[in-house]
């Protein structure tokens, strides 16, 4: 029971590290839109504290090609 507890505790752990790398990926997409079209930090905490993180793959996916090809 114990050693399932660690288990889920490192998963989550490591879950969570993704998720802030993902929306730090987002936030440096948003940097490089026109001051106008960028998202405010409380837009950040949202997703960071609300969003699964397939959503947050989905967002990235969507921003990356679009700074790609600018």
């Amino acid at each position: 029971m114990i050693v399932n507890l660690e288990k889920y505790r490192l998963k989550r752990q490591e879950e969570q590290a993704y998720r802030l790398e993902l929306v730090e990926q987002i936030r440096l997409c948003h940097q490089t839109k026109p001051e106008s079209e960028r998202a405010d930090t409380f837009y950040f905490e949202h997703i960071k504290a609300h969003f699964s993180i397939e959503m947050l793959e989905e967002i990235l996916s969507r921003l990356q090609p679009k700074v790609s090809n600018e």
